[in-house]
């Protein structure tokens, strides 16, 4: 007799509601601005290898240190098309898998606890402390592993369920073998966790063989033997490559060294670390929301909307969708054993990181490392719930609660890289419009980048070298960004030295030369400067850094900049999309390589062109183009003009100003009346002779 269709469709729905229910509890968390994403960090090194080096890049690229996580990403690349909206919708779909596979791997370990696990699905769906998922190319693959190792877990739970049957469990461990070496040997963030299966299996048989201790330990060393050995694989392997690798094992020469302080170090770190994970984590969410709000303006933020929407979405599913759960639920006291499990789980997680001398926890950019203590985060913290709170509704709003700290903390986090992903855009197109090429082996210098946080020197040059010389596909790097003020500064001899400048980035290799450096400065507003002739922009004084910026420009070589290319350099749109040319920086960089060019007249109708569009300067540096150019044209009424209006806007800055005069009166063919004026300038400024080595 068939079923009537009402009830497949009914059947249906429930099983894919609660998938459902997460894709769209990760798109409100993680996806509502992915279209706006970009590349950060490493994912500019890994789009460098690839553009120079095809599928073979990758094998380069992680040579030194996780040679076979280059598979995954051959593959993978040439589906995304180097699109960084792609790669965040990819970043989002694994998300998804992942969150998926976890729930499914917590029911088929533990059968009958749909609500528990429910929870701590939801918790570690959007679990605040982990902050690195909009390095979409590099922890979408990470994603990817994490799905194997839980994988393993399923396939270990089939082979324990066909215990009877010989053939069935030995492929279902064979399959959990396979995906356990999938999800750990391309690289080691889950090496902790999967020791974790030992307490897992312990808990199965202990709940299976309840007074049959003998019998149950024996059926765990047997399923544990086969993952036992991909660990011991796993480790003779790492650790015969400690020396070849970039990440050493470097907790193993302290413990020689020092035994005991060591170990002493190592329990009160990892007792740091865990409670950051779990209490700390969710405390910043909180804080760094209650730090957004005014009270008398909560109401029209956004922010405040998505909140109250995802509470509500999270509140209404968890009522109306656990109540038939809830009668079929263990008793509270029942699940108190997942409160040792889940610490011991975080305490195993750490083991990968410490072994490479790393720290773990919420600071930047230490928060990477929870990916590995979520899942001992979350089965804590149900845990918890479930053994102190008798309240259904209570835990159904704490959980709530929970979930919508965290979708508003991603907000802000998704925000600020949206942020950081413009404010680079804006790097690279007001150096295109200002610097239309750029000398093979000139080493690009600055300090206080404003978007350190998430671009490095070494990334930086990934993406200067596919902007400037993106047609170079040899194993070399024509340029290299350096940022001063950090520990690159330790292998750049001195700036005018002469000496050579050679950097080797992952096989990729460069050479330079201290003479030729291009210094540029980025300020927290306005436009990008390129630095020269000794001049400090105004936002850089009293910063810690003012003598070095000084130093920089100085040194900047403005001749490395060829002015007039057969082709000027266009950022590639499938990276930074189309270039925003209307605002004042593109006018202004404009501008000054018309100076550089000594086009004085092209100068000033560039001013008045900003101006007729109703662009104007924001600092002291974007006026002076203009008031050079006036002087250099001989018009010294208009230039002491503009001169007078700057006293009266910028009366502290302008006092700063002696290394601009200077240079203008070092240049050639200026004006007589205008070398005059310039002179009773630099008199009033009381300004010594300064030595100029480099001019417009």
């Amino acid at each position: 007799m068939l079923k009537p269709k009402s009830l497949d469709l009914r059947k249906c729905w429930k099983r894919i509601q609660f998938p459902l229910f997460l894709l769209l509890l990760i798109v409100l968390t993680f996806g509502l601005q992915s279209f706006r994403q970009g590349y950060y960090l490493d994912d500019w090194y890994i789009i460098l290898f690839k553009e120079k080096l095809g599928s073979s890049g990758f094998l380069r690229y992680f040579s030194q240190d996780r040679p076979l996580e280059s598979y995954p990403y051959i593959f993978i690349m040439s589906l995304m098309n180097d699109s960084p909206v792609l790669w965040a919708f990819f970043a989002l779909f694994m998300r998804w898998i992942l969150v998926l596979t976890f729930w499914k791997t917590a029911n088929r370990l533990f059968p009958k606890m749909e609500k528990i696990w429910l929870w701590a699905t939801l918790l570690f769906a959007v679990y605040p402390g982990f902050k690195f998922h909009w390095f979409s190319i590099m922890f979408s693959i990470f994603y990817v592993f994490f799905v194997f190792v839980l994988l393993s877990y399923i396939f270990m739970s089939y082979a324990i369920e066909y215990r009877n049957n010989p053939r069935r469990y030995a492929l279902w461990t064979l399959l959990g073998v396979i995906f356990l070496a999938l999800g750990i040997f391309p690289q080691e963030y889950f090496f902790g966790l999967e020791i974790s299966r030992l307490v897992v299996l312990c808990a199965i048989h202990a709940r299976n063989h309840p007074k049959k201790w003998k019998q149950a330990l024996k059926l765990v060393l047997l399923d544990w033997l086969p993952y036992l050995l991909v660990l011991i694989s796993f480790s003779i392997y790492r650790y015969s490559h400690r020396d070849t690798f970039a990440y050493r094992i470097s907790l193993l020469d302290r413990l020689i060294s020092y035994p005991l302080s060591t170990l002493k170090e190592l329990v009160l770190q990892s007792v740091i670390s865990v409670y950051q994970g779990l209490v700390v984590a969710w405390k910043l969410a909180f804080i760094n929301l209650s730090a957004v709000f005014d009270s008398s303006t909560s109401f029209s933020n956004p922010l405040t909307w998505l909140l109250l929407f995802g509470f509500l979405f999270v509140a209404l599913y968890l009522y109306w969708f656990t109540r038939k759960i809830n009668r079929d639920s263990p008793d509270r006291w029942d699940v108190v054993w997942l409160l040792p499990i889940g610490l011991v789980m975080c305490f195993l997680s750490l083991i990968p990181f410490y072994a490479g001398g790393f720290p773990v926890g919420t600071s930047w950019p230490w928060n990477r490392f929870l990916l590995a203590m979520m899942p001992g985060i979350v089965v804590f913290i149900v845990g918890l719930l479930e053994t102190t709170i008798p309240w259904n509704w209570t835990k159904v709003a704490i959980i709530a609660f929970l979930c919508t700290i965290s979708i508003g903390s991603h907000f802000l986090v998704s925000n600020e890289f949206v942020s950081y992903w413009e404010a680079q855009k804006q790097l690279f197109w007001q150096l295109s419009w200002r610097v239309p090429n750029i000398k093979t082996g000139t080493t690009l210098v600055t300090a206080e980048l404003p978007i350190a946080q998430y671009y490095s020197g070494p990334t930086l040059t990934g993406a200067i070298n596919l902007i400037y010389a993106g047609e170079n596909k040899q194993e070399k790097i024509d340029y290299y960004v350096a940022l001063m003020d950090s520990n690159q500064a330790e292998s750049i001899p001195e700036l005018g030295s002469g000496e050579a400048i050679d950097y080797n980035l992952r096989g990729l290799e460069f050479s330079g030369n201290s003479n030729e450096v291009l210094a540029f400065y980025m300020p927290p507003n306005g436009c990008i400067q390129i630095l020269s002739n000794g001049m400090v922009p105004s936002s850089a004084r009293g910063t810690e850094n003012e003598a070095l910026i000084a130093q920089l420009s100085r040194t900047s070589n403005l001749s490395t900049i060829i002015l007039d290319p057969l082709q000027p350099v266009r950022l590639p749109a499938k990276y930074f999309g189309v270039e925003d040319t209307m605002q004042w920086c593109y006018f202004y960089q404009k501008a000054d390589l018309a100076l550089q060019l000594q086009e004085w007249q092209q100068v000033i109708d560039i001013y008045s062109e900003a101006e007729k569009k109703h662009f104007s300067p924001s600092n002291l540096e974007e006026n002076l183009p203009k008031v050079e150019a006036w002087f250099m044209l001989g018009e010294s009424e208009n230039a002491l003009m503009e001169w007078h209006d700057l006293e009266k806007q910028f009366p502290v800055e302008i006092l700063e100003t002696c290394p601009y005069v200077q240079k203008i009166l070092d240049t050639k063919n200026i004006p007589l009346e205008s070398r005059t004026v310039l002179e009773d300038i630099s008199l009033g400024l009381k300004c010594e002779n300064l030595s100029i080595t480099n001019d417009h």
